[in-house]
């Protein structure tokens, strides 16, 4: 496909522009068709969330760090932060920049770099540049079959019609927020990783100031990192019949570093009441047949690959089959 260095980031790089061009083709169009008197307000898809994060913006580009929820007359405590929106909010405060063009200048911006963190990422995994080439234009462009099945829909249909985070060009086409928690658990799995190859307290540290921004940007991604990490400890460890006491410990140390913008989190939920039932919000999880759906023909080759990959490293070592299992956690 292309040559090794510059070639390759080129490829990474044009794949990039073109799904964020193509995710901003809606907001082109809305803003090019609105009627004489009216004004596109630059938002397509839950708006009311597009609202709340605006309103945030707001309020740290009129110099405020801590946060209200402007929705509400109910009295609350206002201690809460978010550093993406104050540096959102700041940036427009500094350069003059509408508060919606900076939303979709970071989501551009956010976007770009989250394709260039997968194929960082996949670095660690994958020796050819072509298979690190194909990945990149399957994360930026697939989705699930959703659209096929009438009247799906939250919370049962499939997860691609409503959950946008499920799915890296809706996150890129939506908002800031989602691109940055993915962007956070990328790079926090990515020094995780090489933490574990090098057993480098510097790789440890580095995963865990990701981890802290990430508790304080998107709080429940956390729970996520935490999980699929623990699971890739255990599986490993059973294969390699041994327990990896430096692994587990600088772990521990990523761990350490990013509570505190965990308990932080928890303390706002235990003094604001308006927070407090904000996080109460139910959202009972889909069936599972809605996460295979959306994953739709990705997960068909994603079968269809993995059995290849197995019957062909069966036949040289066993134990690479398990390896190939427990980098899947991940």
């Amino acid at each position: 496909m292309y040559k090794r260095g510059n070639s390759e980031r080129n490829w990474v790089l044009m794949w990039a522009a073109a799904i964020v061009i193509a995710s901003s083709v809606p907001y082109i169009l809305g803003a090019l068709i609105a009627p004489d008197g009216y004004r596109f307000l630059g938002l397509t898809h839950n708006i009311d969330d597009g609202a709340v994060y605006l309103s945030w913006m707001r309020q740290a580009a009129d110099g405020h760090f801590f946060i209200r929820n402007l929705f509400t007359s109910d009295h609350q405590a206002a201690r809460a932060f978010n550093v993406l929106f104050l540096i959102m909010g700041n940036f427009a405060r500094v350069t003059y920049i509408s508060l919606i063009w900076t939303f979709h200048l970071f989501r551009i911006g956010l976007g770009i770099l989250l394709i260039w963190s997968v194929w960082r990422f996949s670095k660690l995994f994958l020796d050819d540049p072509n298979e690190r080439g194909l990945l990149i234009p399957l994360i930026g462009l697939s989705a699930g079959i959703g659209w096929l099945i009438p009247g799906a829909k939250a919370p049962s249909g499939s997860v691609d019609v409503w959950q946008p985070e499920a799915i890296a060009f809706l996150s890129i086409y939506l908002n800031p927020l989602f691109l940055a928690g993915l962007v956070l658990m990328i790079w926090s799995f990515y020094f995780l990783v090489r933490m574990q190859q090098s057993g480098r307290v510097g790789d440890a540290i580095c995963a865990g100031l990701m981890l802290l921004v990430l508790g304080n940007v998107h709080t429940y991604d956390i729970i996520t990192v935490g999980c699929v990490w623990a699971v890739y400890i255990v599986v490993t460890s059973i294969i390699e019949r041994k327990i990896f006491t430096k692994t587990l410990t600088l772990s521990l140390l990523s761990a350490a570093i990013a509570v505190p913008s965990v308990v932080y989190q928890f303390h706002i939920y235990q003094i604001d009441p308006v927070f407090k039932a904000r996080a109460n919000s139910s959202t009972p999880s889909p069936e599972i047949w809605s996460f295979f759906a959306g994953y739709g023909l990705i997960l068909v080759g994603a079968i269809i690959g993995s059995a290849i990959w197995i019957a062909e490293r069966k036949r040289r070592s066993p134990l690479s089959t398990l390896h190939f299992l427990s980098y899947g956690a991940l």
